[in-house]
């Protein structure tokens, strides 16, 4: 309890909800806890992106497409909530700041040192890219997973490992790029008129 005082860790919501109730606060503390859980969230990820930027190999597996891969109107729609996502900015100006940095994000995919970039579609899983990057003379993978309002950069290796061998076997479960192309072209030709 006293690092929730302190402000050192977010509680749960069933914990704002019952001293809200206690205090007769009406929900200003859940009001509270949310916005101080967004800001944990961006601060996560702006960790991971420093980690993104000296990433040797990254894997990614999303629901959608990933950021990195997002074209500006794609991003601006899904950071806007447009698309039916959750938004993740309050106001259109936060938006293009937001849609601005994405794209920036992007010239990591044109450094000569980006040796693979692969991307595989899952179903029901939470993801997130994973990094293998250097440190010292060992590599030190790293995960970001987020779903519908949370978001947590994992350091630990065997938690690392576990993500990465469940997302291996539903990668290797699914068609190869020759397949996934023939997949493609047949449904564009069922779909014409």
């Amino acid at each position: 309890m006293s690092r929730l005082e302190k402000g050192e860790r977010l509680s749960k919501l069933a914990v704002m909800e019952d001293l809200d109730s206690y205090y007769g606060c009406g929900d200003l503390l859940v009001r509270e806890w949310r916005d101080a859980r967004r800001e944990v969230i961006k601060d996560k990820y702006r960790a991971f992106m420093d980690l993104e930027a000296t990433a040797q190999i990254m894997w990614m597996f999303q629901l959608r497409v990933p950021g990195l891969l997002q074209t500006e109107d794609y991003a601006r729609a899904v950071l806007s909530g447009l698309s039916g996502a959750q938004t993740t900015a309050s106001n259109s100006e936060e938006v293009e700041e937001q849609v601005a940095a994405r794209m920036g994000r992007q010239e990591l995919l044109y450094r000569e040192r980006r040796r693979t970039y692969a991307s595989s579609w899952t179903r029901g899983l939470f993801g997130g890219p994973f990094l293998r990057r250097r440190c010292g003379r060992s590599s030190c993978p790293t995960s970001w997973t987020e779903g519908n309002g949370f978001g947590e950069l994992v350091t630990e290796a065997d938690k690392v490992l576990r993500f990465r061998l469940s997302y291996d076997r539903v990668r290797d479960a699914g068609l190869t790029p020759l397949e996934s192309t023939a997949f493609i072209k047949r449904l564009l030709e069922e779909c014409r008129p």
